[in-house]
């Protein structure tokens, strides 16, 4: 994978093969390099397509993939998602990239001000439609349109770099920061209500 590899795999049957999604960071090169994603057949090893982008090296915040990927269903059944640290204009800037899981091309991205590490989440309603929560190191939690990567909220917590993936249940998502909070935070149509914070 050229890296170190701290994100978990993504897995998925399909044609009755196991398929993973695997990517890696920018940190044992100790320079300025590529992020990999790839998509490998579980079965053989063969890889299947590769997607690569330029992340900044830092030997304290890692860039490139450090979060798992959303491997989607329903209405985004032929895309995995990625959030990758540290690419684009500056070095606290990031990305989200949707991929084709049959080619690897980009079905759309968005650029994002901050990095994250945090894992994206997909949310489904009953008719199968798909949105994504996101957040990122300066504590803003976002709502996405899981189809086109638009923005339909987001929310400022304060409380710091959220690191870790959202927990979520039903409409209502739990998380912990950097800044010692934990929040509890409704999840509307298009918006986002924090409910509780301690």
């Amino acid at each position: 994978m050229e890296d170190d590899c701290d994100a978990t795999l993504g897995l998925e049957e399909e044609d009755g093969k196991i398929m993973l999604y695997a990517a890696c960071e920018v940190d044992r090169r100790t320079q300025n390099s590529p992020a990999f994603i790839r998509k490998i057949d579980g079965t053989t090893g063969e890889m299947i397509w590769e997607y690569s982008l330029e992340c900044y090296y830092d030997a304290n915040v890692n860039g490139g993939v450090l979060s798992s990927p959303i491997v989607g269903k329903n209405e985004i059944k032929d895309l995995v998602i990625y959030n990758i640290a540290k690419t684009g204009k500056t070095t606290l800037s990031g990305k989200l990239v949707a991929l084709n899981k049959f080619d690897g091309k980009i079905a759309w991205e968005k650029d994002l001000n901050m990095y994250s590490w945090s894992s994206p989440v997909a949310i489904y309603d009953e008719n199968g439609k798909a949105n994504i929560i996101f957040c990122d190191a300066s504590g803003r939690v976002y709502l996405l349109d899981g189809k086109t990567g638009e923005t339909k909220t987001s929310l400022n917590t304060g409380g710091g770099n959220i690191e870790g993936s959202p927990a979520i249940y039903n409409d209502i998502m739990v998380i912990g920061t950097r800044g010692k909070k934990v929040y509890g935070i409704k999840i509307l149509l298009d918006l986002l209500i924090i409910i509780i914070g301690y």
